[in-house]
């Protein structure tokens, strides 16, 4: 199954937001809870929520059928809770599923908010779909993201954090934010990581950029959102000599900022080559897919 909510009152977002979020206050807290269809054994199922330009944490949790929540990490810092499920378990950014659920809920508690009203600016986005699965390729597009790109090479960081900043590095590019700024926002002490999705969306926030992680089997809404104008951050992984071209010859997890869509070829800007002028790239159009498509297909959004 292949499903993304979006709720907000956010018209520029690039991609459809259907309805409001429905907030109830709890003290000083905010919460909502989506309902999620009946879902299979070994689906992902990734959160995401924005507002941009304001001060707050949040977290999400999800609960199946009368089973206790299971929460993800608190988000801009926090530990993440130790609550077992039979059919959840959790993977720092996203669940997935060990067995088939029903009655599916996700739960977001907003926190640490000075001006309720700035809830109204928000973006709250649930995508779930095979944690592997087929995927589709377009036929005959060319679109491209219009705005200037600086280029940055995360092996031009210093040494003991040069291959673990691919998200925060992407990340500047898409939004055209100065690097060092993202390096220091995107990194979660909890976890001694820079690649934690949720908190890359919301660094972005604070920069004013409102902003989601969704998933795809496709490439339908990249090109709708490279078309606005816009950059995305794909989170990609690929074997031995898979992705020709590329400056690592295989990884488990990487992130990238596609640019272009063109016939049989993608656009890139590739933050693991040697330096900053060998950052552009061009890859085979098939070759990206399998490696952002059949895994996951994870990807950060922002309006333009």
């Amino acid at each position: 199954m292949e499903l993304t909510i979006r709720q907000g009152d956010q018209a520029d977002y690039p991609l459809p937001v259907a309805s409001a979020i429905g907030w109830q206050q709890h003290e000083d807290k905010w919460r909502t809870t989506v309902s999620l269809p009946d879902l299979p054994k070994a689906q992902i199922i990734v959160p995401s929520f924005s507002i941009p330009g304001a001060d707050y944490s949040y977290r999400f949790t999800a609960s199946v059928g009368n089973e206790p929540e299971v929460p993800l990490l608190r988000i801009p810092q926090g530990d993440m809770a130790k609550v077992s499920s039979k059919f959840l378990s959790t993977h720092i950014d996203c669940w997935h599923t060990e067995k088939k659920c029903r009655e599916v809920r996700i739960h977001l508690t907003v926190a640490d908010i000075d001006d309720s009203s700035l809830l109204s600016n928000a973006l709250l986005v649930i995508s779930t779909r095979p944690l592997s699965s087929n995927y589709t390729l377009p036929q005959g597009l060319d679109v491209h993201a219009r705005p200037p790109i600086l280029a940055h090479s995360q092996m031009q960081a210093p040494a003991n954090i040069s291959k673990r900043i691919c998200s925060p590095t992407a990340l500047a590019m898409a939004t055209n934010e100065p690097w060092p700024l993202a390096i220091r926002g995107c990194y979660h002490r909890q976890t001694n990581s820079f690649g934690c999705w949720p908190l890359a969306v919301y660094w972005a926030g604070q920069r004013n950029h409102l902003g989601a992680v969704e998933t795809a089997t496709n490439f339908d809404n990249a090109a709708i959102v490279l078309a606005s104008g816009t950059p995305i951050v794909c989170s990609i992984r690929y074997g031995a000599g898979k992705l020709n071209g590329a400056p690592q010859s295989q990884t488990g997890g990487h992130l990238v900022t596609l640019t272009g869509l063109a016939d049989d070829q993608v656009e890139v800007f590739d933050p693991a080559a040697a330096d900053h002028q060998s950052v552009r790239r061009t890859y085979k159009l098939e070759e990206f897919a399998e490696a952002w498509l059949r895994h996951r297909g994870a990807a950060y959004i922002f309006s333009a």
